[in-house]
């Protein structure tokens, strides 16, 4: 149970750090005038920072969090599309941290179905 409550709590912790690469991503990127790719990277990274750090700290339902980070990085893939900024830079950047969001969100809702943790 040990080993598994430490893949959960490494699994989330690089989802906060993918978080905190989305809040910044436009700024050091250089991209910051691209409002809607601004926008929906502050907000699904404030998201993913938020849902991150309540896994870690000790949130219940663990294999709804995994699927829930899955389904942002689902969006942050699509996004560059949906909102318009498919031929700027910003693309490979989005599709990547989308592609580690999904992944890192399928792994913690596995361990967590897998071992009986998605409730608490």
């Amino acid at each position: 149970m040990a080993r598994v409550m430490s893949g959960l709590s490494r699994a989330m912790g690089l989802v906060i750090i993918i978080a905190i690469w989305l809040i910044v991503s436009p700024f050091v990127l250089g991209y910051a005038n691209a409002l809607p790719a601004v926008w929906n990277n502050l907000v699904v990274g404030i998201i993913a920072l938020l849902v991150g750090a309540y896994a870690v700290f000790g949130g219940t339902q663990r294999e709804a969090v995994g699927w829930g980070v899955a389904a942002l990085g689902v969006w942050e893939i699509i996004a560059p599309f949906v909102l318009g900024f498919a031929n700027s830079p910003l693309l490979w950047n989005n599709v990547i941290v989308g592609l580690l969001l999904v992944v890192a969100g399928a792994f913690v809702a596995r361990l967590a179905w897998g071992r009986g943790l998605a409730g608490g």
